[in-house]
């Protein structure tokens, strides 16, 4: 039925006359050739056959076998040291199962299974199709090892095994005495001592501290906790201040103190023994880690110092130190808190910090560290070793000279005796330090170190216009966290060489045209940092010569500018049209070196000057008539004509070859000439609208100035109008 509707369709839309297409009328009839592709492309799929549908090839389902299932839960456990904990297994008849099923319970860990004891409560079961029955696991730690137990649990049928696994966590705490485990006091006098918590493995809680005194006597010590419950943080440590207190009456003896830490069904002890006796003469020990040092040259280095108080000890320490040999540039030594206080047990804590720079020299020297207090002093003594810096700097030049009003700059280059890794930040300080003095930059203002590889920056020293001359010595700093190294060059600060430029853009003003006169217009601008003065403004027509001699000279200062009008007379037998215009100007600048004035070469530029036809009736005045554009005529040298004509091709100046200077100018040339075009079309189309729409206004067919249509003579060039 589809196909006999195709076809129907086909031959109601095109006829049957145009069932059969020729090659030449095909391509007339695209539109029928696409529904013909189409329709044959459908009627081929119905016409295929269904080739891979064979039900015959669809394989059998079969029915599942009987299995049974093992679950643990939990599947993670947490033990304390010690004790047991427990998990239950569920075995269940999956797809009508039933029989006998054989548990067993087994540790993966690489400590092997006599850290842990395993239990199963029933180790057999007896399932019926659909039943599910379950086990107890029981795990027990048999030793003190704090681990974590990965515990695989595995049931048995026949040829059929399945395994489940949980993950046993054994934790626990200590305690321990800090302070130390043996005190001694003078009776009369208060010691401090206490306990710390350690968690192992993960533990976490409250734990609860109780303390016991031994021998129980009369005026006996008095010992108390801080605290009596402490929070233990997991993987972390936590304690309690022990206070031990005793009267002149107290008898003597050792005294045995139990501290006990309990939590849960975990309970762990620790003693101290205190000994009371007249015969402890209070005192403190000065102790370090290390006796001897090694710095680097302009790196600091630090030692750690402890105050341990003994017997009851209490006094303000003063700490000082010496060193040996005293050298110039030699180490300095100072500390972190240079007083220490002792409240007559337990220990305190100081910092001896060594201070050097590059030129400390590298030898070894002998620190004496002394402290002092209760009538008690102590010291000990400490090799210290200088050696060569982590890094050094250099400035290549060591010494620049530097303009008012410009820049300098050197090369600053990192090197690394000792492969020496880090950022390194740059920075300088000036001397003399004046207002608008020398500045000092850094381009980067820090960079990395990397070993072998040599780091640099670039030091930029500027001075301004107004900075003073003379010398300055600039301290150059670079550091890299606590390493310094500093080096000195000096900048020179010079006048500006004198430099003298002349801008000069010229024009006219008025309407030029045979027997008249018109203005020529000068303008003069001093583009350089010293003054200048025009002495001399000539201008070459083929109608004459004409002189400038009255206004002159003109001088200007920097950056000062100034017009000069001059007016020539143009000859009646003067043919109208474009006549060129040489204009030649001598000038000089004055330099304040040699204090005199420099003659410069003179600047000759060229251009036309248009001359009209003159006028039937009398010239319009000057008011009237419009001032045509000045055009600019720039005194630069090649140099600044290649940069102007650049900018004009939208490139930045700089260096450039004589082929990219040419193709700059050509298309800076391209531009100019596009913008002309399309500003003489608009106008154009805009004068020629505006006559279409607007009859009251006509266009001079001489200058093609838009004028009244009911004037007679153009305001302008002064043409008759018909």
């Amino acid at each position: 039925m589809l196909k006999e509707w195709l076809c129907r369709a086909y031959l109601q839309r095109f006829g049957r006359e145009r069932v059969v297409l020729s090659v030449e009328n095909f391509k007339g009839h695209r539109n029928e050739a696409r529904f013909l592709a189409l329709l044959v492309l459908i009627l081929l799929g119905i016409a295929t056959p269904a080739r891979f549908t064979n039900p015959s090839l669809t394989p059998a389902q079969s029915s599942p076998s009987p299995d049974f299932s093992i679950v643990i839960e939990p599947t993670q456990l947490t033990v304390e040291a010690g004790f047991s904990a427990s998990s239950t297994i569920s075995i269940s008849s999956q797809n009508g199962f039933s029989g006998s099923i054989s548990l067993q319970a087994s540790d993966s860990s690489i400590l092997g299974v006599n850290i842990l004891s395993f239990k199963l409560n029933p180790s057999t079961l007896s399932l019926r199709s659909g039943e599910t029955k379950t086990s107890i696991l029981t795990l027990s730690p048999t030793s003190s090892e704090i681990f974590n137990f990965s515990i695989n649990v595995t049931g048995t049928s026949g040829s059929l095994s399945h395994s489940a696994s949980l993950l046993a966590q054994v934790v626990s705490f200590g305690i321990g005495p800090w302070g130390g485990a043996n005190l001694g006091v003078y009776p009369g006098l208060s010691i401090t001592g206490g306990v710390q918590l350690y968690s192992y493995n993960g533990f976490q809680g409250n734990v609860t501290l109780s303390l016991t005194v031994s021998p129980t006597v009369t005026n006996g010590p008095i010992i108390t906790l801080s605290s009596i419950q402490v929070f233990l943080p997991r993987n972390e440590q936590a304690g309690a201040d022990l206070s031990i207190s005793t009267s002149p009456d107290t008898p003597g003896g050792n005294y045995t103190i139990g501290i006990t830490a309990t939590q849960g069904q975990l309970s762990v002890s620790t003693t101290i023994i205190v000994e009371v006796s007249s015969n402890l003469i209070p005192d403190f020990v000065l102790w370090q880690y290390y006796n001897y040092m090694t710095v680097h040259a302009g790196t600091p280095g630090s030692l750690d110092l402890t105050f341990f108080s003994e017997f009851g000890f209490v006094a303000n320490l003063v700490l000082s130190a010496s060193i040996d040999p005293v050298v110039g540039d030699g180490p300095r030594i100072s500390f972190a808190s240079p007083n220490v206080t002792l409240v007559g047990s337990g220990s305190e804590a100081s910092e001896m910090v060594v201070y050097t720079d590059q030129f400390t020299p590298e030898q070894t020297y002998s620190v004496t560290i002394t402290a002092m207090g209760g009538g008690v002093s102590h010291y000990l003594r400490n090799s210290l070793q200088i050696i060569d810096p982590w890094y050094t700097l250099s400035a290549q030049p060591a010494s620049l000279t530097v303009e008012q009003g410009s820049n300098s700059s050197a090369l600053v280059t990192e090197g690394s005796p000792d492969r020496f890794f880090g950022n390194i930040s740059m920075n300088a300080t000036v001397s003399p330090n004046q207002t608008n003095g020398l500045s000092i930059s850094f381009n980067p203002g820090s960079f990395y170190s990397e070993g072998f590889y040599v780091g640099s920056t670039t030091l930029i020293a500027h001075a301004g216009p107004s900075t003073p001359l003379g010398t300055y010595t600039v301290s150059v700093t670079g550091t890299s966290g606590p390493t310094l190294y500093m080096f000195t060059i000096t900048v020179t600060v010079i006048p500006p060489s004198p430099r003298g430029y002349l801008f000069y853009a010229a024009g006219y003003e008025g309407l030029a045209y045979p027997g008249g006169t018109t203005t020529l217009l000068n303008n003069f601008t001093d583009a350089g940092n010293v003054p200048m003065r025009v002495t001399g403004l000539s201008f070459a027509t083929n109608f004459g010569t004409f002189d400038e001699s009255t206004n002159l000279p003109l001088q200007l200062r920097p950056g000062e500018s100034s017009v000069l009008r001059f007016v020539i007379s143009i000859p009646s037998g003067t043919t109208p049209g474009n006549h060129a215009i040489i204009v030649t100007v001598k000038w000089e600048y004055y330099n304040p070196q040699l204090s005199q004035w420099i003659g410069a070469n003179p600047l000759t530029v060229t251009g036309n000057l248009p001359i009209d036809q003159t006028p039937s009736p009398p010239p319009p005045t000057e008011s009237q008539q419009p001032t045509p554009p000045i055009f600019p005529i720039p005194s630069v040298d090649p140099g600044m004509l290649r940069d102007f004509l650049l900018l004009v091709a939208g490139v930045a100046p700089g260096t450039w070859s004589i082929i990219e200077m040419a193709g700059a100018l050509y298309i800076g040339l391209v531009l100019i000439a596009v913008l002309v075009l399309v500003s003489r079309e608009r106008v154009a189309t805009n004068s020629l609208r505006g006559t279409q729409l607007n009859p009251t206004i006509v266009i001079c067919p001489s200058c093609h100035f838009v004028i009244s249509s009911q004037a007679r003579f153009c305001s302008r060039c002064g043409r008759k109008l018909s």
